[in-house]
């Protein structure tokens, strides 16, 4: 693997975290309805959206911010790790919308394998 290549994920990953963590943080109702979750609302759920956003914003300044190779596979070990538990919570949670549940499944799922990929070749 080049080392390009491995910087080219390693910055999508941490673009990617960002913008979506952001969005999460900012327009909770927003995001909720791009991935097809146009019933629920509230107060509680725009909480939980909040939470979910600001870490994952974090976690996408720390990807890009990461000084080493050591750093970018550490912090990508464990993005790879909580983004393939969001993935299998999301593809489990038969209370949300299928269009919803499928899509956090798979967006979760292609972060966790993109984060793999930079921990195992970093």
């Amino acid at each position: 693997m080049t080392s390009t290549t491995i910087d080219t994920a390693a910055k999508a990953v941490g673009w990617g975290s960002l913008g979506f963590g952001v969005l999460g943080a900012i327009a909770p109702g927003a995001l909720r309805s791009a991935y097809g979750d146009k019933a629920s609302s509230g107060p509680s759920l725009d909480y939980f959206s909040r939470t979910w956003g600001s870490r994952t914003a974090v976690l996408g300044a720390l990807t890009l911010m990461a000084s080493s190779d050591e750093e970018r596979k550490r912090i990508a070990t464990l993005a790879a790790a909580m983004n393939a538990v969001d993935s299998l919570t999301a593809f489990r949670e038969r209370g949300l919308p299928s269009t919803t549940r499928n899509m956090a499944g798979l967006t979760s799922a292609a972060f966790s394998a993109t984060a793999a990929y930079i921990a195992m070749n970093s």
